[in-house]
């Protein structure tokens, strides 16, 4: 989301329009390449809007709560406790346990260890290269 990674979008919009196209054929990959560069402009959007969602912290607070209450229920209402009960309960709240690590997680999408990749990005830019390459 840098102004830099802007200005090669910018430049690669600016190389397109620059191309001939006096053949049909060089047309149609202009045309093609106008509509891949639409779709990173529409991507990006995309991606810095999800930069900055979260969950409300109200709602994160409540989902905690949830959890804990969903394990504690049984022992509140008095169900006895048993070996297999236990392990059951136990299983049950590393599940939720796992739940709330990932809804906390997905909070920040671009960050470690269950970030989203900029691989597609990396590919477009070694492709330009290419492309810049042969001509």
């Amino acid at each position: 989301m840098s102004t830099r990674a802007v200005g090669w979008l910018d430049q690669a919009r600016l190389t397109v329009a620059r191309l001939p196209g006096s053949n049909g054929q060089r047309t149609a990959t202009k045309e093609t390449m106008d509509t891949a560069l639409d779709a990173v402009s529409v991507v990006r959007n995309q991606r810095s809007s999800d930069i900055r969602w979260s969950v409300p912290d109200a709602l994160f607070y409540a989902l905690i709560a949830t959890a804990v209450l969903v394990v504690l229920y049984p022992a509140l209402v008095g169900i006895n406790a048993g070996p297999r009960h236990m392990l059951v309960m136990v299983l049950l709240g590393a599940v939720l346990g796992f739940g709330v690590y990932l809804v906390s997680s997905l909070q920040h999408s671009f960050a470690p260890p269950l970030g989203i990749e900029p691989d597609a990005y990396r590919q477009t830019l070694t492709r330009f290269a290419q492309l810049d390459s042969t001509t």
